[in-house]
């Protein structure tokens, strides 16, 4: 216990080795260990002598925190990062939401991660110019490995295209929600809502 005990006691970052937990399939010894914040993290002796592992993950919000302080966003709800991340919230979470329909109330999920802004902005970065925030498949919910910001055109492309009809033109015309997102709720082009809307095309009186 000799070689093992060495490290009890011992800080490494935020962390506190107490005691050996384990040795993993490589033969390393994993150690459990105490964190700053009060968490329990399991890290192997060779990450902590290292300095690979510092802290049970919350030292990597704190450095995210602090970047995002340092560039607007952390209290930047006027930033189109925190729109993108509130309103993906909104329409999965709130059933007051007009587009609780088409995301919440189909099942469309959020990753737990992702409850936090800063942890979105860490996995996402900021929203470019023009840009907007879209999952990959349609048929997943949002989380780092299935989202992307992505202009109309691309999103355009991931549209499953869906022909309209006059009941859901009426839809169309009903909806108060942004036209991008009425656009792809129905797999047509944002120029192609604005023409329903406006009464171009699918007029009530031409069916």
């Amino acid at each position: 216990m000799g070689v093992r005990a060495e490290i009890k006691g011992q800080a490494f970052g935020r962390l506190i080795a107490l005691r050996p937990s384990r040795v993993a399939k490589n033969r390393k010894v994993v150690w459990e260990c105490r964190c700053a914040c009060g968490a329990t993290s399991y890290v192997t002796a060779t990450d902590l002598r290292m300095g690979n592992t510092k802290s049970c993950g919350c030292l990597r919000v704190d450095v995210t925190t602090a970047r995002l302080t340092s560039h607007g966003q952390a209290a930047g709800k006027q930033t189109r990062t925190y729109r993108a991340w509130a309103e993906m919230r909104k329409r999965c979470l709130s059933k007051t939401s007009t587009l609780y329909y088409a995301y919440g109330a189909k099942g469309v999920t959020i990753c737990k991660e992702w409850s936090s802004f800063e942890k979105f902005y860490f996995d996402m970065g900021a929203c470019p110019p023009a840009y907007e925030l879209d999952r990959i498949n349609n048929k997943k919910g949002y989380s780092k490995s299935n989202c992307r910001w992505a202009t109309d055109v691309t999103q355009g492309r991931n549209r499953a295209c869906v022909k309209l009809t006059i009941e859901k033109a009426r839809a169309i015309r009903a909806d108060t929600s942004r036209p991008r997102f009425i656009a792809k709720e129905y797999g047509i082009t944002v120029s192609t809502v604005w023409s329903v809307k406006v009464g171009k095309t699918w007029k009530e009186n031409a069916v």
